[in-house]
């Protein structure tokens, strides 16, 4: 069974060195878990897109809309940290 540990400890290549993410969970996948590791602010934005990049990837998470989930949160993130001007 895929585990979000699994899944963050999936290493990501940079052009400099190859480097685990730093976002690491001991629960079952559920959408709640994924959801909660997103809203999570103890972790940077580059940790969190790794993750959300990882969960799209892996074709053992399954899960209705997962593309939409994700895409969900990638856009409701952009806008809630943009500075409009006043």
């Amino acid at each position: 069974m895929t585990t979000i540990t699994n899944i963050m400890n999936t290493t990501t290549t940079t052009t400099t060195a190859t480097t685990a993410t730093n976002i690491i969970m001991d629960d079952s996948i559920s959408i709640e878990a994924i959801f909660r590791k997103l809203k999570d602010t103890r972790y940077s934005y580059s940790d969190k897109i790794n993750f959300a990049t990882n969960i799209w990837n892996n074709t053992e998470i399954s899960f209705l809309n997962k593309e939409g989930f994700i895409s969900e949160w990638v856009g409701s993130t952009m806008i809630s940290s943009t500075k409009f001007p006043e």
